[in-house]
């Protein structure tokens, strides 16, 4: 399954806080990372977008996150998977 994760920095944390701690965190195996992109301005401080086999190994990656950011994970499928299904689906209405 596919995620993508917003994460906003919670107001008592400083950009170079959570930098340095990035630089020696590792994502838990069963989390393939697809992208990472780091924001430099706007509503969310990352975006990343993972693979993994259920919600949960997802979650375990940002319970060593938890005091840092707030995060939002939305179950996410690729454009081409949604035009698939958008096809099935009009293919069917009109049967």
């Amino acid at each position: 399954m596919l995620f993508v994760t917003l994460l906003k920095r919670k107001p008592h944390m400083t950009r170079r806080a959570t930098t340095e701690r990035r630089l020696d965190w590792k994502f838990p195996e069963g989390v393939h990372v697809i992208g990472e992109y780091w924001l430099p301005a706007g509503d969310y401080d990352v975006i990343t977008i993972t693979e993994g086999d259920d919600a949960a190994s997802i979650y375990r990656a940002l319970a060593d996150w938890d005091e840092v950011f707030d995060a939002r994970v939305f179950p996410v499928i690729t454009a081409e998977e949604g035009i698939a299904l958008a096809r099935r689906e009009l293919a069917a209405a009109k049967a």
